[in-house]
């Protein structure tokens, strides 16, 4: 079963990824190899079907996906939109790089609950990543 139809992704979705990135790849993690195929997020962007979920809070998911690129950044998905944190790792603080049908009242209460576990978030992408 293609990653798109266990998330309920439609055909256009997936192709808007380039034929080169819909390929599928491995992931190394805790040891185990997986093999996936890219999908599409909100902004169109292709990512492995596994995504970690790092945090969670008022119905809000902190993500960090494994084949993203520097900066390191969250991404906070939910209430049916996603705004990307740069984390400015070891002490931050947050910085807001683009949001996604978030109003600014949000975004900051967002910022704020990122702010408070910026350790947590810096060394969750350590793990994933390596060094920022």
């Amino acid at each position: 079963m293609l990653a798109s139809e266990k998330t309920g992704a439609s055909h256009d979705q997936t192709t808007a990824c380039a034929p080169a990135v819909r390929r599928l790849f491995s992931v190394v993690a805790s040891r185990v190899l997986f093999w996936l195929e890219p999908i599409p997020n909100r902004l169109g962007l292709c990512y492995p079907a596994v995504m970690p979920t790092v945090l969670r809070f008022d119905g809000l998911r902190v993500v960090i996906y494994p084949a993203d690129h520097r900066p390191a950044h969250v991404h906070v998905i939910g209430a049916g939109g996603e705004v990307v944190f740069n984390l400015h790792c070891p002490s931050g603080p947050p910085e807001l790089r683009e949001s996604h049908l978030f109003g600014q009242h949000e975004v900051n209460r967002i910022q704020g609950a990122l702010a408070s576990q910026i350790g947590i978030l810096c060394e969750e992408w350590r793990k994933i990543h390596g060094s920022d």
